[in-house]
């Protein structure tokens, strides 16, 4: 039995040496379970015992799954700042209300263990103690709660934010873009003084522009990111040593065999092997850069017809997406050549107009739109106009980052061709490098729409002469807009050809 000065000497560590803290806090949630002696573990307690002890105001900590960042940066950084300033009150935000009251839980389970008892006294107000929350005897208190849940009025000093968002949120950039908007706007302003506060990040990534990437492009973070397995060589100094870590090094090397290892890396996502497990979003897994296109000067000459993929977004407000008409033409070899674009933000009648001159200038024999209310509004006013062209609906599957994840080796393959000297190639290469965190995908759901359906579907045949559509001019040379005036006929002395032209009045 330990006497009065192991205990007294026991309780000193316990209260002043953060890695301690947490491997006892282990044995108190895990039973007879001890805390992994892998090096890394020494690096994560290192890192929050900065934040701990105020020398940190702002720490993300990338890991991967099942690496027990969450006991060590959540679950035992409250209950050691409750331990210490028991005034003060702690917020815990995470991506659903279930890990946030089993956080909650554990959290309480610790501040009741006997040797945290000892070491910082009683400290849960009895009148103040529900499932996601409770209150200290000395004013502070924990509350834990989802990104979706009321926290509003609640004010901290240190706000732990673990797993901000699902993995399945990874292929959605718009669940995304709402949980970094939410953090700016509901989270941060929960500090009771932003000077002095504390704010941990602790993630698995899960795509190039989650919470973590979010805030890194700002700066002003401490960042831990430790990859499932060490890329290159690396060193962390911690009290009492330095991990030297080597190429290929597992964090935790006992725990994964080497056949598990390789079926994690041929995860293909959202996200994939190196978002998930390397901490290395899929800026590298994912995107595309200008040297993947080829480019072309002449266009080759190919016996099929040309397939407008169309975008569509009405609106001319700098706030709104932009339409955007591809033309594509494919060869037998399986190459596929973008022979023009335009886009723009412009009204349902202004798009129409873009699409007809394209019919105009090439021998279009398909158009493909999204199956939206806005592409069907679209595609009733084009059969209308255009009887000989094969108009198809597209329904997209997925996300627009899964879309792309699909025809993305076409592209690598070097079998995507662009006009060198196009006005728009700039703006098209640069939206697919920043995608997904650009501004805009408009472009990139064009060419995900066609090449997906040409992956299924023949190049298409020319355009037959017999539906070749011709328009009238006026008395300027003008073609008059397409409308109620106008009526489709026959063209006088041509056979098997139709015109648009003003509709005479009997």
């Amino acid at each position: 039995m330990a006497n009065r000065g192991d205990k007294a000497l026991l309780t000193s560590i316990l209260s002043t040496d953060y890695e301690s803290f947490c491997r006892r806090a282990f044995e108190t949630l895990n039973g007879a379970g001890r805390l992994s002696n892998d090096p890394y573990v020494k690096v994560v307690c290192r890192d929050v015992a900065k934040v701990a002890q105020g020398e940190v105001k702002r720490l993300i900590i990338n890991l991967p799954a099942r690496h027990g960042k969450t006991f060590m940066a959540t679950v035992c950084l409250a209950a050691w700042n409750l331990g210490h300033y028991p005034a003060q009150p702690v917020l815990i935000i995470s991506y659903g209300e279930e890990l946030a009251r089993e956080i909650a839980r554990h959290v309480r389970k610790i501040l009741r263990s006997h040797w945290f008892i000892e070491a910082f006294g009683s400290l849960i107000a009895k009148d103040e103690d529900r499932a996601g929350n409770f209150g200290t005897t000395q004013g502070g208190g924990l509350l834990a709660t989802s990104f979706g849940g009321s926290y509003t009025g609640f004010g901290a000093m240190l706000i732990i934010v673990d797993d901000p968002s699902k993995i399945e949120d990874a292929g959605s950039p718009e669940q995304l873009a709402r949980v970094n908007r939410l953090f700016e706007t509901g989270v941060l302003p929960r500090l009771n003084h932003p000077k002095e506060g504390r704010i941990v990040v602790v993630a698995h990534r899960i795509a190039a522009n989650d919470l973590s990437g979010y805030l890194l492009q700002q700066g002003g973070w401490r960042h831990l990111k430790l990859p499932f397995v060490a890329e290159e060589p690396a060193e962390y100094a911690f009290d009492g040593g330095v991990w030297r870590r080597r190429p290929g090094e597992l964090l935790r090397g006992d725990a994964f065999s080497q056949h598990e290892v390789q079926r994690l890396m041929k995860l293909a996502g959202p996200p994939d092997f190196a978002t998930l497990w390397q901490q290395s979003p899929t800026a590298e897994g994912l995107l595309l850069q200008a040297e993947d296109f080829q480019l072309f000067n002449t266009l080759p000459y190919m016996d099929c017809g040309t397939v407008l993929s169309i975008d569509t977004a009405y609106g001319k407000k700098r706030s709104s997406s932009s339409s955007v008409v591809q033309e594509w033409q494919s060869d037998r070899a399986g190459r596929h050549y973008l022979r023009d674009q335009w886009s723009g933000r412009v009204t349902s009648v202004d798009l129409r107009k873009q699409v007809m001159q394209f019919v105009r200038r090439s021998r279009v024999s398909v158009i493909l739109v999204e199956d939206t209310g806005v592409g069907n509004a679209l595609l009733a006013e084009l059969r209308e106009r255009l009887p000989g062209i094969a108009l198809q609906p597209i329904l997209p599957m997925g996300s627009k980052i899964e879309r792309l994840k699909r025809v993305i080796e076409l592209v690598r393959a070097g079998s995507v061709f662009l006009p060198a000297n196009a006005g728009w190639l700039q703006d098209f290469q640069e939206e697919f490098e920043q995608f997904p965190d650009g501004f805009s995908d408009d472009q990139v759901d064009a060419m995900t729409q066609y090449l997906e359906w040409v992956m299924k579907n023949p190049a298409p045949p020319p355009r037959p002469s017999s539906t070749r559509t011709f328009f009238a001019v006026n008395s300027r040379g003008r073609i008059p807009p397409i409308g109620p005036n106008m009526v489709l006929g026959r063209v006088p002395g041509t056979p098997n050809a139709t015109i648009w032209a003003p509709r005479r009045n009997r």
